[in-house]
């Protein structure tokens, strides 16, 4: 049984006192904000919900409550770091200022429990076989990333790069803006998915099928990209891994990409 003086000498909770999940989710928090940010993180505490007889989350170690106490500023920023992330870090619920959000939509609802969550967000995970259900979240993931570039670069390049299609008539050759198409490609992938596939590839739970995954991602990018600038088009095969829920297993998958759209 975990004593109380115990519970306040951890300021941050051991990832062998959590689920794989919350594990994953305390790395990628610290990761994002740094250690030093918070001086207190809660994990594993055996007790009911606040007002109720049931049982926390927190009792098998599936949750996190992350401590900003008078920090609103800071709470809005950690709230906003899990929603942005949640599919990936597998949430369930985000409890914050007396406000909730859950699985599937993460709509926002009013929170109605006791306690009002003011001065610490808190988080917790999808049940059942937490390793499992972050295999398939982080996966999933992934794959939707590659068949986005699939899409903009072979099945409907025109969505995407359709302002650089005559961007200057009398240029050499078929008069597209061919640095502006690369670099909205690049900035794009820089800022909004480079960042995450660091963090995948930091976290100790992410597969080698995965971490292959996110190495390919960059590949394809970094490919279309020199197309792109050069004003020529390509075609090459990707081959990727898909995790098959129903059997647990990794499943080798193959896309044709035909880049010829500038």
């Amino acid at each position: 049984m975990i004593k109380l003086k115990q519970i306040l000498s951890e300021s941050i909770p051991s990832p062998s006192s959590l689920t794989p999940l919350a594990a994953a989710c305390l790395s990628a928090v610290l990761n994002q904000f740094g250690r030093n940010t918070f001086k207190n993180i809660w994990g594993l505490n055996k007790r009911n919900i606040s007002g109720t007889s049931v049982a926390s989350e927190h009792t098998t170690g599936n949750a996190l409550d992350f401590m900003v106490y008078d920090n609103k500023k800071l709470g809005d920023r950690v709230n906003n770091y899990l929603l942005d992330n949640a599919e990936r870090l597998g949430i369930q619920n985000i409890i914050w200022y007396k406000k909730i959000w859950s699985r599937p939509s993460f709509t926002e609802r009013n929170y109605g429990g006791v306690n009002d969550h003011k001065d610490h967000v808190h988080v917790d995970f999808i049940k059942g076989d937490n390793e499992t259900n972050l295999n398939i979240t982080t996966n999933k993931y992934l794959i939707d990333l590659i068949n986005a570039y699939y899409k903009i670069s072979t099945t409907d390049p025109e969505s995407y790069f359709k302002e650089f299609k005559s961007w200057n008539p009398l240029s050499k050759g078929i008069g597209d803006n061919e640095e502006g198409a690369a670099d909205k490609l690049i900035t794009r992938f820089l800022k909004i998915y480079e960042p995450k596939l660091k963090q995948l590839e930091q976290t100790s739970s992410t597969s080698y099928e995965d971490k292959k995954n996110i190495q390919l991602i960059r590949e394809i990018v970094d490919t279309l990209n020199t197309a792109i600038l050069a004003g020529k088009s390509t075609k090459f095969t990707v081959v990727f891994f898909k995790l098959n829920p129903s059997t647990n297993k990794y499943e080798n998958k193959s896309l044709n990409f035909n880049w010829n759209y500038l």
